[in-house]
């Protein structure tokens, strides 16, 4: 019945917004009309990537889509609802840290990786709350990359660190070399190159490395629909450390890949950059 109800959903989203069959497949999901055609009729599952692919890119509330879709009430299914509630820094974090505690109390029912989710969102609520510093160290501490409600977690955090310590956060991900066919692992590094150069971060060796791991990871997995976001990080770094041939270089790689995919936001963004 899930299932169904998946397919279905993949099937109106695709025609509310004009897409056929292997356009939605190239832009939006990184796959072929053959599997966007078995997803839509039921016979293949959509991973919780490609969801959360479809609910960013048509800017979806995942949290009552979810509810929506998913007719079990476990823990799981709660936790999934709470790492969406907690990607909105308008909500109510007591309230969220009350339901996490509330989940937390039914230990029996938890198996030890939904216990560590939870620990780990019961710090991030806490910290959310207090400012308390401490709590990120205990995410980053505990978090194990082979799953991704740990990336999203992580990928929350990322915003919250110092330039110093998500750099060694990163360097620590380079030294356990985790897999760069990890798909999960690209949206961590594009939102941490990002929030690096959003933060002025000048280090050029260290950024370079980050796009390169970054580039290779996207290549890895085909998720070619995160190539404009990541050579637009690179344009507006290289614009502030006045590198002119590398930004015009990152420019045209970026305008190239917004255009190819119909990232109309992506070019606007570009455009005003320029206009600045």
């Amino acid at each position: 019945m899930v299932q169904i109800k998946i397919a279905q959903f993949v099937k109106m989203i695709r025609k509310e917004h004009g897409y056929t069959q292997e356009d939605f497949g190239k832009k939006i999901l990184g796959i072929s009309k053959r599997q966007v055609t078995r997803l839509e009729s039921g016979e293949a599952e959509l991973s919780m990537e490609q969801f959360l692919s479809i609910i960013q890119i048509f800017n979806l509330d995942g949290a009552d889509i979810l509810s929506e879709l998913m007719t079990i009430k476990g823990p799981a299914i709660q936790i999934k609802k709470i790492l969406f509630e907690v990607e909105n820094p308008t909500n109510n974090f007591e309230h969220l840290l009350e339901q996490v505690e509330d989940l937390l109390d039914t230990e029996s029912k938890l198996s030890v990786y939904n216990q560590e989710q939870l620990m780990m969102l019961h710090s991030l609520c806490n910290y959310k709350i207090t400012q308390d510093a401490s709590y990120l160290d205990y995410i980053t501490n505990h978090v194990r990359l082979e799953n991704l409600e740990n990336y999203r977690i992580m990928n929350i955090t990322i915003y919250f660190y110092t330039n110093e310590q998500l750099v060694s956060y990163l360097k620590t991900i380079q030294q356990k070399k985790i897999k760069e066919n990890d798909a999960y692992l690209i949206k961590v590094l594009i939102n941490s190159l990002g929030s690096l150069v959003q933060r002025k971060y000048t280090d050029k060796e260290f950024i370079q490395e980050l796009f390169e791991q970054t580039r290779t990871a996207i290549i890895n997995n085909r998720a070619y629909i995160c190539f404009p976001l990541l050579y637009f990080h690179m344009m507006l770094f290289y614009k502030q450390t006045n590198n002119h041939d590398l930004y015009q270089a990152y420019k045209r790689k970026a305008v190239f890949f917004a255009e190819e995919y119909g990232n109309k936001t992506m070019v606007e963004n570009i455009e005003n950059e320029l206009a600045d």
